[in-house]
């Protein structure tokens, strides 16, 4: 657990654990982070929530994990940055807390597979990229304030609503 006093300034980060893993610092500056859960089968207990600001934004490798008892989510604060969401696939099982959340004050690009038990929320203010599936037991949120979202690969979501927004751009 990083306090948001704290920073890293680095290349990449490996992080791995068996309980939360939580650097969201606004400050970090890493031009990527790899998330490995040492649980049964690549998993976590609790939550992982990864922030930074490097000016070009950063990679988040979410590297297959589950996440039991808690939710994903990933900040980029760098303005003009791109989020990448990579490794395969995220998945969360806890239907109260296991919400997936993408946010990014630049553009998203993904290639993963998000499984939510509760709802995916993607938000940026540029474009949003996303090839990879969603799935979410309740809603699926993509939104962006200003640029095209390109949605390449199934979205559904199971119990609730598929909400898709640009206030400038085409979908």
């Amino acid at each position: 657990t990083q306090s948001s006093t704290h920073n890293i300034t680095t290349d990449n980060v490996n992080v791995s654990s068996v309980n939360d893993i939580r650097l969201a610092s606004q400050e970090n500056k890493v031009n990527s982070f790899v998330v490995n859960g040492l649980g049964t089968d690549n998993s976590i207990n609790g939550s992982i929530e990864l922030a930074g600001s490097k000016d070009d934004g950063f990679t988040a490798n979410l590297n297959g994990v589950t996440v039991n008892d808690g939710g994903v989510t990933v900040t980029n604060y760098a303005e003009n940055g791109i989020l990448n969401i990579s490794g395969g696939s995220v998945t969360t099982t806890d239907a109260e807390k296991g919400s997936v959340t993408f946010i990014s004050e630049g553009s998203i690009t993904s290639d993963a597979t998000v499984n939510s038990a509760a709802n995916i929320n993607m938000n940026a203010d540029g474009a949003i990229d996303n090839d990879g599936s969603l799935t979410a037991q309740n809603n699926v949120n993509v939104d962006t304030t200003a640029g095209a979202i390109e949605l390449g690969g199934s979205v559904t979501a199971k119990t609730g609503n598929v909400n898709v927004e640009t206030d400038s751009g085409t979908i």
